[in-house]
């Protein structure tokens, strides 16, 4: 399998059950495995973590170490920048430290949804822009 046909089997494998299925994790690392140096099935793994019931085998932390590995292997990807972000503000709590992946993944062509999570942010933290 692609890398693409790897990314929409896991997009129809979470549509047809409405959640993150230990199918839907098997494939992601299953990809990664063929495509470690994939940053969007990297994004994706932190995705499926995040909203997956499987606490024995993944944590919170490994959605972020996802979401680090991605931006590390394609620093220029707003996506990555924006999903550290919102994990950042709305899993870890941590506005001050969620600004700057927002602000980044701005400047790389981010479009609503970071300019909504910078806001937040920023409101969180009493600043205005």
């Amino acid at each position: 399998m692609t890398e693409k046909q790897i990314i929409d089997a896991i997009g129809r494998e979470v549509a047809e059950h409405d959640r993150a299925t230990a199918h839907a994790l098997q494939l992601v690392e299953d990809g990664l495995t063929r495509y470690p140096s994939s940053a969007r099935l990297w994004i994706l793994r932190g995705d499926l973590i995040q909203v997956s019931d499987d606490v024995e085998r993944y944590s919170l932390e490994d959605a972020l170490t996802s979401y680090r590995t991605a931006v590390k292997l394609e620093p220029g990807s707003a996506e990555a920048h924006e999903s550290i972000g919102h994990f950042l503000d709305a899993v870890a709590n941590e506005p001050a430290a969620a600004e700057p992946y927002f602000r980044r993944a701005l400047e790389l062509g981010g479009g609503k949804s970071a300019r909504e999570g910078l806001a937040q942010v920023l409101e969180q933290l009493g600043r205005a822009e």
